[in-house]
């Protein structure tokens, strides 16, 4: 009950900042059709903890994550997992509970067209939440 209360305040407080002042902008990213092997290697090498995947037009088709590593499939399209798509207008407030209920570690931001323009992880949250309270 303590949690909801905290988040209620939270998305009063800061209910006009959105997505797109806070999203991460220079984002590493695979394409569907990559080995998982490859994607693999991204994440290991450059230590993050997921990749947006996007078709030829540049699309957001999924994410990544370790996790997603131990599906069996040959390209990422095949072991790729359902996102967390919003806009940059989106209020962050309404990634509060999303991003910490502990069921997201992200939101991948997107255009009209469905194109990635940015990422918004736990850090980027409460980094923007700690600099505005």
């Amino acid at each position: 009950m303590l949690h909801d209360a905290e988040v209620r305040a939270a998305e009063r407080s800061h209910a006009a900042l959105t997505c797109g002042e806070i999203m991460s902008r220079d984002i590493i990213s695979v394409r569907e059709s990559q080995p998982v092997m490859e994607a693999a290697g991204l994440l290991h090498a450059r230590r993050l903890l997921s990749l947006p995947v996007l078709d030829d037009a540049g699309r957001v088709q999924g994410l990544v994550s370790p996790l997603d590593l131990a599906r069996a499939g040959e390209t990422v399209r095949d072991i790729a997992s359902a996102p967390l798509l919003v806009s940059d207008q989106t209020p962050v407030s309404e990634l509060l509970r999303p991003l910490t209920s502990g069921a997201r570690r992200e939101a991948i931001v997107v255009d009209g067209d469905g194109k990635l323009r940015g990422l918004v992880t736990q850090t980027d949250l409460l980094a923007a939440m700690a600099l505005r309270a």
